[in-house]
C-alpha cells in the first residue's frame, strides 16, 4: 500500500511538472504574436490560430494596434483582403505609422486597386522614405502603365541605396537591394554589377551565386548562369 501511494504521488507530481513545462496551449496574446515571429509560409491552421488569438485580444481591448496588424496580415495571407484592409485601417486610426500605411497599400495592390495603393505608399514615404516602399509604389505605377512615375520612384530607391553604399561601400545588403531595384526595372546589366559586389563581400554564400545565376538567366546568358549554379553547388557540398 505504501508503495502504491508513493507511486501515485510521484505520477501526479510528474504530470503537474509536464503540464507546466509543455507548450500545450498558448494564451490569446501568444497566439496573436505568432504572426510576427513565424516565417511567411504558414499553414492554414496556424493562420487561423493567429486570427483567433488576435480576435480575443481585440475583444478585451480595442485599442491595441499590434493585434489589429497581426490579424490583418493573417487575413491577407488567407486572401481575405477586405478584412485585412479593415484591420490595417484600424491600425492607421490608432497609430498612423509608415508600416501601417505600407501594409494597407500592399493589400490594395494585391486587390488590384492601384490608385489607393499609390496613395497609401505615398503616406508611408512621407512618414519614412525607404527603398522598399519606393520600389513597391513604382510597381503600382508600372501596373497602371504610368511608366514615367514608376521610373521616378525606381530612381529614388536607387538613390537611397547609392547613398548607403557611398557611406559604406562594403554594405552587401545595400548592393543587394539596389540590384533588386535594377532588376525590377529590367536593367539586368546593372543588377549583375551590384551582385558582383555582393559576391565579392560574401564569397562563401551559395545563395549569392544562385541569385546571380538567376540574373544571368534573366539577361539571356545561360553559360554564366550555369557557372554560378555550379559554384553554388560546390559551396554547399560537405
Amino acid at each position: 500500500m505504501h508503495y502504491a501511494v508513493h507511486f501515485i504521488l510521484v505520477f501526479f507530481y510528474a504530470l503537474g511538472l509536464w503540464a507546466t513545462t509543455s507548450p500545450v496551449q498558448a494564451g490569446p496574446k501568444e497566439d496573436c504574436e505568432q504572426g510576427s515571429r513565424r516565417p511567411p509560409l504558414l499553414s492554414d491552421q496556424e493562420v487561423d490560430v493567429i486570427i483567433r488569438g488576435c480576435s480575443e485580444v481585440i475583444q478585451r481591448d480595442k485599442k491595441v494596434p499590434w493585434a489589429f496588424r497581426q490579424r490583418g496580415r493573417a487575413y491577407r495571407h488567407k486572401g481575405e483582403n477586405d478584412r485585412a484592409i479593415a484591420d490595417f485601417s484600424k491600425v492607421i486610426e490608432l497609430n498612423p505609422s509608415a508600416d501601417a500605411y505600407d501594409d494597407r497599400a500592399w493589400t490594395y495592390r494585391r486587390k488590384g486597386d492601384f490608385d489607393r495603393a499609390i496613395v497609401d505608399f505615398g503616406e508611408a514615404i512621407r512618414l519614412d522614405p525607404s527603398v522598399s516602399t519606393y520600389s513597391r509604389r513604382a510597381g503600382a505605377h508600372w501596373a497602371k502603365g504610368d511608366y514615367d512615375r514608376a521610373t521616378a520612384d525606381f530612381s529614388q530607391a536607387i538613390a537611397l541605396d547609392s547613398e548607403t553604399i557611398k557611406r559604406n561601400p562594403n554594405d552587401a545588403g545595400a548592393h543587394k537591394s539596389r540590384s533588386g531595384v535594377h532588376r525590377a526595372k529590367g536593367d539586368y546589366d546593372r543588377a549583375i554589377e551590384d551582385y558582383n559586389e555582393v559576391i565579392r563581400l560574401e564569397p562563401n554564400k551559395a545563395s549569392r551565386y544562385r541569385e546571380r545565376g538567376e540574373l544571368h538567366l534573366d539577361n539571356g546568358d545561360a553559360d554564366r548562369a550555369i557557372a554560378d549554379f555550379d559554384e553554388a553547388i560546390r559551396i554547399r557540398r560537405p
